[in-house]
């Protein structure tokens, strides 16, 4: 069961990094997009931070059952590299007031 709990932090933590650095792309995007484009690039900064916020509740229900709090940690802290749910957040907010001002 240990085993299982360490790998199952694996996929998750990959989903976390990548989704996190989708929401800073799709930040760029509408910034520099064309204005018809500026919508798309927000529901993708949302669709990115949903996939950052279920990948982070896989990670922390599955490390809280690793017996091995160095195993535990370490994913802990892989996900935080991933980014802070506040800032991605953040970025998500800017994005739609981005798609929102375009006339």
């Amino acid at each position: 069961m240990q085993r299982a709990l360490r790998e199952s932090t694996d996929v998750p933590l990959g989903v976390a990094a990548a989704a996190g650095e989708l929401v800073g792309l799709a930040h760029v995007a509408a910034e520099i997009a064309n204005e018809s484009l500026i919508s798309d690039a927000a529901v993708a900064a949302s669709l990115a931070f949903a996939a950052f916020q279920s990948a982070r509740l896989h990670v922390e229900l599955n490390a809280a059952g690793i017996t091995d709090q160095a195993v535990a940690q370490a994913a802990r802290e892989r996900l935080a590299l991933a980014g802070r749910a506040e800032d991605l957040e953040l970025i998500v907010r800017c994005t739609h007031s981005l798609a929102c001002r375009t006339p």
